[in-house]
């Protein structure tokens, strides 16, 4: 009973049998285990869960923050600034897999060092990575990033008399994307060859993704897309635009 009322249990196999184990979370052979299971492994753990809930909760305010506002400018007429397949890719392929690697390669001391200093443990015995005062600073952040993604393209563009909406809605994703992607680096402290990978990947997949409803989009009937990404890509103005915004959202930060 006292296992499974717990918030974790962990049980020990030994003489007194195994029904403690059968009802544990985690199993362990002997009692002196239990100091690198809570010192690194769960210390590691809750550093890992509160990023990963309060970066998912971020980027997916982003998201939908900047179709809210883009709701100014349409009228409330229900139409979005984002092609539907664009949309569709931005938690599927651009940003699913760096949080992915951070949920199980973060860690900001070695396993040795946390084992030395058991006072590391602390800040997650008081909660201070996961609280509503990280969860309010994460919010703003967000809304703050929000408004550069959007106002600084839509200011660029209205300025440059430029007026083709696939493009316009393409280059917010590609800033977007870049923004988001590099949020998380900020974040980490084991970086390496691998994180910088990944990082990479999700943001590429964005241009991979678009090459390739540009190339299809006969066969899909999706004619709204054809040619947007060729635009996009071709216009030094766009690419200005992407640095800008990107820069600014990094200031912030």
């Amino acid at each position: 009973p006292m296992i499974t009322e717990a918030h974790v249990g962990v049980g020990i196999s030994g003489n007194e049998g195994l029904q403690a184990v059968r009802s544990a979370d985690y199993a362990i052979a002997q009692f002196r285990f239990l100091k690198r299971l809570v010192l690194v492994h769960g210390r590691n753990n809750y550093r890992r869960v509160a990023a990963i809930v309060l970066y998912s909760l971020y980027k997916n305010m982003l998201l939908v923050t900047s179709l809210f506002f883009y709701n100014f400018y349409n009228g409330w007429s229900g139409s979005t600034i984002y092609a539907s397949w664009i949309l569709s890719g931005f938690n599927v392929f651009y940003t699913f897999l760096p949080i992915i690697f951070y949920g199980f390669m973060e860690q900001d001391v070695k396993p040795e060092t946390a084992l030395q200093f058991p006072q590391l443990y602390l800040p997650g015995q008081r909660r201070q990575g996961f609280n509503m005062w990280q969860l309010a600073l994460w919010v703003a952040n967000g809304l703050a990033h929000c408004v550069l993604v959007f106002f600084i393209p839509t200011g660029i563009f209205a300025a440059n008399g430029m007026e083709d909406h696939g493009v316009y809605g393409t280059t917010v994703m590609n800033a977007m994307v870049i923004g988001v992607n590099l949020r998380l680096v900020l974040e980490q402290n084991h970086i390496s060859a691998v994180s910088h990978f990944v990082v990479f990947i999700s943001i590429a997949s964005f241009y991979i993704w678009g090459a390739i409803l540009q190339s299809l989009w006969p066969t899909l009937n999706f004619d709204q897309f054809s040619g947007v990404l060729s635009a996009s890509l071709g216009t030094p103005v766009l690419w200005w635009t992407v640095l800008v915004t990107f820069v600014a959202m990094t200031a912030v930060d």
